[in-house]
């Protein structure tokens, strides 16, 4: 269908007989465009509020918004993270400003910044999140950031477990009598102690 504007004007003064103009403007255009600027506003907001991934708006050290995965991954509900200084999801307040140069470094040189972090939730505890970093716009530095935050937390406690029982097999596997050698496609990997002794040397 057709949207159209009417505006109606009186063409003589008060007293006279009364003559109008009546302006009729085509605006199907303009009505197109402002029901796909509303749907993708709405998009926009659904895709915010219910991500799964905690999702901050912040400009300078302020948080202006969080949706709410960002609310249960700190313990702090949306409106009271608006209240807090960023630094206070920090590990210290030397963690927060070494980060923070980071990033700026990041956005400066790449405009986007990834890395993995300690978040301090609202109970004191400290978890492990990959914090993924842009402009809010890419030509306003001042318009501030938006950040996404994901829990990482198990997955770094279990590459820690892996790491922890990798050492404990090569000081087992260095202990043994027997040379023992892991080669891959780029060729040797690791000797143990036995190895290397009869090699005459390090890899």
């Amino acid at each position: 269908g057709q949207w159209y504007s009417l505006s109606v004007r009186r063409a003589t003064p008060e007293g006279e007989s009364a003559e109008a103009v009546a302006v009729l403007t085509d605006i199907t255009r303009l009505k197109t465009q402002q029901a796909e600027l509303e749907r993708l506003l709405r998009d926009r907001e659904l895709m915010f509020s219910l991500s799964e991934v905690g999702i901050v708006y912040q400009r300078g050290a302020r948080i202006e918004r969080a949706n709410q995965a960002m609310a249960e991954l700190t313990g702090w509900a949306s409106p009271e993270l608006a209240t807090l200084d960023a630094a206070e999801l920090y590990e210290s307040a030397r963690d927060c400003v070494d980060f923070e140069a980071r990033v700026a470094r990041g956005l400066r040189e790449q405009g986007r910044f990834v890395a993995e972090r300690r978040l301090r939730r609202r109970d004191g505890s400290l978890i492990w999140v990959q914090v993924a970093v842009r402009l809010a716009f890419a030509d306003d530095a001042d318009a501030g950031v938006i950040s996404s935050f994901v829990d990482i937390d198990e997955r770094r406690r279990a590459r820690q477990t892996l790491a922890v029982q990798a050492e404990r097999t090569r000081a087992i596997l260095n202990s043994v009598l027997v040379g023992i050698v892991t080669v891959s496609e780029r060729g040797i990997e690791w000797m143990n102690r036995s190895a290397r002794r009869m090699f005459g040397g390090e890899l």
